[in-house]
């Protein structure tokens, strides 16, 4: 399993929690701080995503250069 595919669950889980968008801070839900953090992963993730997607259409524009 990659590094992105195991943020990937773990964010996929923290977003599943029941309390995510309560904004609370108390034992049952998420503290502010938490969600922060939660939503910094998921900008973080989508950064690696569209990376990913740069790397692969460079990576296919070169190919093509190679066989020219």
């Amino acid at each position: 399993m990659t590094n992105k595919e195991a943020l990937a669950i773990v964010l996929e889980l923290a977003n599943a929690h029941p309390a995510v968008d309560a904004g609370v801070d108390d034992e049952c839900g998420l503290t502010v701080k938490e969600k922060e953090a939660l939503d910094q992963m998921q900008d973080y993730y989508n950064g690696v995503m569209e990376d990913d997607l740069i790397i692969t259409q460079g990576d296919k524009k070169l190919k093509e250069m190679l066989e020219d």
